[in-house]
């Protein structure tokens, strides 16, 4: 099962145009003292 840490916009964009990708991988941002796992089906660029 692949991760994504810390993505950068080109690579959301790719995982977001991706059906297959898009199914097998997670997101996960960390941020200082938080980590987030992101739905990439709910998943809203505003850049």
């Amino acid at each position: 099962h692949p991760f994504a840490t810390n993505p950068t916009m080109e690579l959301i964009r790719k995982i977001l145009d991706s059906e297959s990708l898009r199914r097998k991988i997670t997101i996960v941002v960390e941020r200082k003292d938080v980590t987030y796992q992101l739905d990439v089906d709910c998943l809203n660029l505003i850049r």
